[in-house]
């Protein structure tokens, strides 16, 4: 991601001296050295403070705005509804939603069933079922900076990648809808985290807890197994977490739709329709882009334009 890209050339920058020669009007030769600027670590503290004061404003101000669904929350935070006032409908694919929205049964449970959490404490709004994921989007800050401090072996540097990521805005507007999104971003950082402090039984059940938000959180393994060759150097019997806690959590992210009646038979066929509409869905749209042009914002994701307050147009992308 860019801001990895960006927070290894800062890291250079902050652990070696850089050396530059002087342009041609100065006398040849010559070079500058540029020390790494030395900050105590009260004030690293508070920079750190800073940017985690911001991300939490940033993410969660006005978070009740627009106050109806919009974008994917359609499904995502339609279904939680659901589920929060004890329907049985969200939990079986053949079920027919009302019109515009469906019932989201293509991904795990476990990121609805923060929403649902959210508006038990905060009432059934689009504050509730929103702000779990500003939360977690919060927390996905400060575990870069644990991650990359951890990695360098820098405070700064650590704290510099904080602050890149809590300006990128793609992690910014997830943090701010009620999807899955930000809930599996941060259980994958939160994972290799523990993975990375040799914590294994937390990183496999937090492993569980990323591919029951959503199952591209498989693609952590890589990641763990890159990180394994690079920071472990040998095989831990610990490892053996990873085969069976992950299953476990996902089957207890579950529970409710057990609870309603539903067995072991729904459960297995949910998962084979969830593996064929995202292996056979063929779906076209006038406003698509090319993989290459993501990182470039050539063209944005629109998730909401409305022109409804006062004439003015507003728009989330």
């Amino acid at each position: 991601m860019i801001f990895s890209n960006l927070a290894f050339f800062l890291f250079l920058f902050a652990k070696i001296k850089l050396k530059i020669k002087t342009a041609n009007f100065l006398e040849k030769g010559k070079t500058f050295v540029f020390e790494k600027v030395p900050l105590g670590e009260k004030h690293l503290k508070i920079l750190l403070l800073l940017i985690l004061v911001f991300s939490f404003l940033s993410r969660t101000l006005w978070l009740g705005n627009p106050k109806n669904e919009y974008f994917d929350e359609v499904y995502h935070a339609f279904t939680a509804r659901q589920i929060l006032n004890g329907r049985v409908e969200p939990w079986g694919w053949w079920n027919t939603p009302p019109e515009g929205f469906a019932y989201e049964w293509t991904h795990p449970p476990l990121a609805k069933l923060g929403m649902v959490v959210g508006m038990f404490v905060f009432g059934e709004n689009s504050f509730g079922w929103r702000i779990p994921g500003a939360i977690l989007g919060v927390g996905s800050v400060l575990l870069v900076y644990l991650i990359a401090k951890r990695i360098f072996k820098d405070e700064l540097v650590g704290i510099l990648s904080a602050g890149i990521f809590s300006l990128d805005g793609l992690p910014l507007v997830m943090s701010r809808i009620g999807m899955n999104d930000s809930y599996l971003l941060f259980f994958v950082l939160l994972c290799l985290y523990f993975f990375l402090t040799d914590k294994f039984f937390l990183s496999a059940v937090v492993f569980g807890l990323a591919i029951s938000s959503k199952w591209s959180g498989v693609w952590v393994l890589p990641i763990l197994f890159v990180s394994h060759f690079v920071f472990k150097k040998k095989m831990r019997t610990s490892y053996l977490w990873f085969l069976i806690l992950p299953v476990a959590v996902y089957l207890a992210t579950y529970t409710p739709m057990f609870l309603t009646g539903h067995g072991i038979d729904i459960f297995w066929g949910m998962q084979k329709q969830m593996w064929w509409y995202h292996t056979g869905l063929e779906a076209t749209h006038p406003y698509t882009s090319f993989w290459w042009s993501w990182p470039l914002l050539v063209r944005p994701i629109y998730l909401y334009t409305s022109s409804e307050v006062g004439g003015a147009v507003s728009r989330i992308y």
